[in-house]
Protein backbone atom coordinates (compact mmCIF):
# COMPACT_ATOMS: atom_id res chain seq x y z
CA UNK A 1 0.00 0.00 0.00
CA UNK A 2 2.84 2.39 0.80
CA UNK A 3 5.17 1.26 -1.99
CA UNK A 4 3.17 2.76 -4.89
CA UNK A 5 3.11 6.12 -3.12
CA UNK A 6 6.85 5.96 -2.56
CA UNK A 7 7.56 5.04 -6.19
CA UNK A 8 5.41 7.98 -7.25
CA UNK A 9 7.16 10.55 -5.08
CA UNK A 10 10.93 10.24 -5.47
CA UNK A 11 12.73 13.51 -4.79
CA UNK A 12 16.38 13.84 -5.82
CA UNK A 13 18.29 16.43 -3.78
CA UNK A 14 21.92 17.34 -3.22
CA UNK A 15 24.63 18.45 -5.59
CA UNK A 16 24.44 15.19 -7.53
CA UNK A 17 20.91 16.12 -8.63
CA UNK A 18 22.55 18.66 -10.97
CA UNK A 19 24.20 15.95 -13.09
CA UNK A 20 22.87 16.10 -16.65
CA UNK A 21 20.45 13.27 -17.38
CA UNK A 22 20.39 11.92 -13.81
CA UNK A 23 16.65 12.42 -13.33
CA UNK A 24 15.81 10.66 -16.60
CA UNK A 25 18.19 7.80 -15.89
CA UNK A 26 16.78 7.26 -12.40
CA UNK A 27 13.25 7.39 -13.79
CA UNK A 28 14.07 4.72 -16.38
CA UNK A 29 16.01 2.42 -14.05
CA UNK A 30 13.54 2.61 -11.17
CA UNK A 31 10.61 2.05 -13.55
CA UNK A 32 12.33 -1.13 -14.75
CA UNK A 33 12.63 -2.36 -11.13
CA UNK A 34 9.13 -1.36 -10.02
CA UNK A 35 6.23 -3.82 -10.14
CA UNK A 36 4.29 -3.77 -13.43
CA UNK A 37 1.74 -0.99 -13.58
CA UNK A 38 3.40 1.09 -10.86
CA UNK A 39 3.74 4.77 -11.70
CA UNK A 40 7.23 6.08 -11.04
CA UNK A 41 7.87 9.80 -10.72
CA UNK A 42 11.35 11.21 -10.10
CA UNK A 43 11.54 14.94 -9.38
CA UNK A 44 14.44 17.36 -9.03
CA UNK A 45 13.25 20.51 -7.21
CA UNK A 46 13.14 23.48 -9.53
CA UNK A 47 12.25 26.33 -7.19
CA UNK A 48 15.54 26.13 -5.29
CA UNK A 49 18.94 24.75 -6.13
CA UNK A 50 18.78 21.01 -5.37
CA UNK A 51 21.97 21.07 -3.32
CA UNK A 52 20.13 23.19 -0.72
CA UNK A 53 16.78 21.36 -0.76
CA UNK A 54 17.45 19.04 2.17
CA UNK A 55 18.65 21.96 4.27
CA UNK A 56 15.63 24.09 3.32
CA UNK A 57 13.26 21.26 4.24
CA UNK A 58 14.93 20.87 7.61
CA UNK A 59 14.70 24.58 8.41
CA UNK A 60 10.91 24.35 8.18
CA UNK A 61 11.02 22.04 11.20
CA UNK A 62 13.59 24.03 13.12
CA UNK A 63 11.14 25.83 15.42
CA UNK A 64 9.95 22.51 16.83
CA UNK A 65 13.50 21.41 17.61
CA UNK A 66 14.81 24.58 19.23
CA UNK A 67 15.00 24.78 22.99
CA UNK A 68 16.40 27.83 24.70
CA UNK A 69 18.69 27.53 27.66
CA UNK A 70 16.05 29.17 29.84
CA UNK A 71 13.37 26.71 28.69
CA UNK A 72 15.70 23.76 29.31
CA UNK A 73 16.37 24.92 32.88
CA UNK A 74 12.66 25.65 33.42
CA UNK A 75 11.47 22.20 32.30
CA UNK A 76 14.47 20.05 33.14
CA UNK A 77 16.11 17.32 31.08
CA UNK A 78 13.40 14.67 31.52
CA UNK A 79 10.62 16.87 30.14
CA UNK A 80 12.81 18.05 27.27
CA UNK A 81 13.53 14.44 26.28
CA UNK A 82 9.79 13.66 26.46
CA UNK A 83 9.11 16.67 24.21
CA UNK A 84 11.53 15.43 21.56
CA UNK A 85 10.18 11.87 21.78
CA UNK A 86 6.76 13.25 20.82
CA UNK A 87 8.20 14.86 17.68
CA UNK A 88 9.44 11.57 16.24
Amino acid sequence: RLRPAMFGNILVVGGTANLPGLRDRLQMEIQALAPAGTAVRVVVPGEHRPEFSAWLGATRQLDQWQVSRERYHELGPDRIVAHFDQLK
